[in-house]
């Protein structure tokens, strides 16, 4: 009877064991302790954004460097840069990448820069392992180049004794060099003085009595607080007046508009008492160095005089929509008291003038939003005062190749607005390219792709910073069957308002080959503005444990269509519970799925042969004792039951690199103490490695009524939070 009532309690213990429910993955056992994290994860890559960036301003004349702290976990930084000024919101600057490559330091040295221009930097960290999780945008930086002064003019014959050198100021600078000569702009140049303050903007330069009258050059420098110093600024030219000297041209006039490729300067010819005048005529535009145009000692051909004017027609190199400052000056020999002769500069005379011109600035060229065409807004062009009978003509043509129609498609007057806007419905194949041009009279001036390009919009580029994720989960993902959607992000491209997404399940020869999936998307902006996110149908990636390719093709407003991107890779993150089912059904228990879809009937057919389900399936003392399997993919799964009298029992799974599918394998081990009742401890560890890379802890799980009770702790390294997940989860 005794050893009736033996058999019958072992026969339950064995029983307990083989119908709790081991849903447990993990390596080595991990104590994580009660509401704890994984100790580990403070190495990985969580995405935080580089903090405390420093970027150089008026530091070095042909560079700007940025520095940042390390992010810990980032392999590699991306840099983005946008022209600033105080009058843009910083919510919406345009930003561009600077590199297509890793820089894996955390400092960056851009060379691509301008002076006067302010450039805003900032960066993110990237992660060669989580390379679709992109870190956050540290804060924005501000800096410039070492840049010489603007605005630089020397006095002409404003003083018997003094030449006065005018300058703007520089920011964040710490002082400023003149320098000067008498031998002409490409002389020997000696500095004035030692380093100016930072705030003088003028310098009184008093030249030697041998120099009064004569035309001396000057140029300034900025220098930096670490004593580097900037290239120079335009040259200037001065000189002081000298008594007797000639005066200034009277009645001086510059052509506005009045020709396309000629100014031609008048003014009142000069009577000199005995002899007669040399002239220089210098022209300059914006904030550039003169350049004489006219020397009578030089012997260029001499301006004309006619009814007691003089004129004279400059053809040489002249640009529209360029506003040129002429400056016309007599030179004459006074003597001086000893009997000798002196040249001296005269008074100048200046005046404006320039070419009949194109809108030299189109500030808006775009796709219409609401009547798919284009769009173009231009400022008001030179001479256009209202009072003068100017007009616009618009040309097309169809393609680059093309040329422009020979009449205009509009015609519309200039009547003195600030800007003008032209609006050009799009018809398929019809055209793309635009040319503006301004008529006075009979007159038209070049068109304005002569001077800027062609106005033709842009189809969408191939996608640039293109990545679809590998297992990523973020927390603005929307849950679909246990599965997150695939992540596709690229920069921006404002040219794109929709995309063809293609996805195959198996890698493609080319992105023209047929595709399984095939749709139209609008893409996302992120929050920073400067990256394009699609997130992929579930429908399109249906199968957990498959990898799947993708390429896209941006398409505008106008229907058409840019380039195929290249084909990357990605899978989909699944939810904890997802990853526990798949992982019991190929890497823990296959057994007791059994016919079930997910299983199938191969692995069916191998399990129902298999030892260890011969051993789990009986009762009694058939339970007992030792087996081991192979996995279909991978690695081996290890079984032993044995018992301990009086009424307790341990049965044990070992797995190592275990797995019936390639995507997914096991390690470590899983064990049960149970008492005669069914309930007991449970302890071990189990890893997931593969594309859903894992480890469940339990110390939350025990064995109630031979079940097992509580929830696991996953925790997917997705970027996901730890889950707390039944292990009563249904299989399909």
């Amino acid at each position: 009877m005794k050893k009736i009532l033996y058999l019958l309690t072992f026969t339950l213990l064995l029983l307990s064991f083989t119908s709790c429910n081991w849903d447990v993955w993990g390596g080595e056992f991990i104590d994580y302790g009660e509401g704890s994290a994984n100790a580990n994860a403070s190495m990985f890559f969580t995405g935080t954004k580089p903090e405390h960036i420093k970027v150089t301003a008026s530091r070095f004349s042909d560079e700007i460097r940025i520095s940042w702290d390390r992010v810990l976990g980032a392999d590699y930084y991306e840099i983005f840069r946008s022209e600033y000024s105080e009058s843009n919101d910083i919510e919406n600057l345009s930003w561009t990448r600077l590199t297509d490559t890793s820089v894996n330091s955390t400092s960056y040295t851009d060379t691509n820069v301008e002076d006067g221009v302010v450039y805003a930097y900032r960066v993110r960290a990237r992660s060669f392992l989580y390379r679709d999780v992109l870190g956050n945008y540290s804060d924005t930086g501000y800096g410039w180049t070492l840049s010489p002064p603007q605005q630089v003019e020397a006095s002409q014959g404003e003083s018997t004794t003094s030449i006065t050198v005018t300058w703007s100021s520089v920011k964040s600078v710490n002082g400023y060099m003149i320098y000067w000569s008498d031998t002409g702009y490409d002389g020997t140049w000696n500095p004035v003085t030692t380093v100016l303050p930072n705030t003088a903007t003028k310098y009184q330069f008093r030249p030697a009595s041998a120099y009064y009258g004569k035309t001396l050059y000057f140029y300034v420098t900025a220098v930096s607080s670490g004593n580097n110093e900037s290239d120079s600024s335009i040259r200037r030219q001065g000189y002081t007046h000298v008594e007797g000297a000639p005066e200034a041209p009277s009645n001086l006039t510059a052509t506005k508009g009045e020709s396309t490729d000629s100014i031609t300067l008048s003014w009142t010819a000069m009577s000199p008492s005995d002899g007669s005048y040399d002239w220089e005529i210098y022209r300059r535009s914006g904030n550039e160095s003169e350049t004489l145009i006219y020397s009578t000692v030089r012997g260029d051909d001499p301006p004309e005089e006619e009814n007691g004017m003089m004129s004279y027609v400059d053809e040489s190199n002249l640009s529209a929509g360029v506003v040129y400052t002429y400056t016309i000056m007599a030179i004459g020999v006074i003597e001086n008291s000893d009997g000798s002769s002196q040249t001296v500069n005269g008074s100048p005379s200046s005046a404006e003038g320039y070419l009949l011109s194109p809108p030299t600035t189109i500030t808006e060229k775009r796709i219409n939003d609401t009547n798919n065409g284009f769009v173009f807004t231009f400022l008001s062009p030179l001479g256009d005062d209202g009072l003068t009978d100017l007009k616009y003509n618009v040309y097309a043509k169809v393609s680059a190749s093309d040329s422009f129609s020979s009449l205009p498609i509009i015609t519309e007057d200039l009547d003195g607005r600030e800007s003008y806007t032209i609006e050009i419905p799009y018809e398929s194949g019809g055209y793309e390219y635009f040319d503006i041009r301004v008529q006075r009279g009979g007159l038209e001036s070049i068109g304005y792709s002569s001077i800027g390009g062609d106005l033709a919009v842009a189809r969408p580029v191939k996608a640039k910073g293109y990545s679809a994720s590998d297992n990523l989960y973020l927390d603005s993902m929307t849950v679909q069957d246990g599965q997150y959607p695939v992540l596709l992000q690229m920069d921006k491209d404002d040219n794109a308002t929709s995309y063809t997404l293609r996805v195959w399940k198996n890698q493609p020869s080319g992105v023209d080959t047929t595709a399984a999936f095939e749709y139209e998307v609008t893409p996302e902006v992120d929050e920073e503005g400067g990256t394009y996110r699609i997130e992929i149908e579930k429908e399109a990636t249906p199968e957990v444990g498959s990898t799947y390719y993708y390429a896209v093709r941006g398409k505008d407003r106008l229907g058409r269509e840019g380039e195929w991107s290249d084909i990357d890779s990605g899978y989909p993150a699944i939810t904890g519970a997802e990853l526990i089912k798949h992982m019991q059904v190929f890497c823990l228990k296959p057994w007791e799925y059994l016919n079930t879809t997910l299983l199938g009937s191969e692995l069916t057919e191998k399990w129902r042969g298999s030892t260890i389900y011969s051993l789990v399936s009986q009762a009694g003392m058939g339970s007992l004792g030792s087996a081991e399997e192979s996995g279909n993919a991978s690695g081996r799964m290890t079984y032993n039951a044995s018992y301990s009298p009086p009424a307790s029992g341990s049965v044990s799974f070992s797995y190592t690199n275990f797995g019936e599918k390639s995507y997914m394998q096991t390690n470590g081990n899983y064990n049960m103490n149970v008492s005669l009742s069914g309930s007991g401890s449970c302890s071990g560890g189990i890893t997931i490695s593969g594309m859903y890379p894992a480890t469940i802890g339990f110390t939350n799980i025990s064995v109630s009524n031979q079940k097992f009770v509580g929830t696991y702790t996953v925790t997917q390294r997705n970027g996901h939070t730890s889950e707390e997940v039944s292990p009563d989860q249904e299989v399909r």
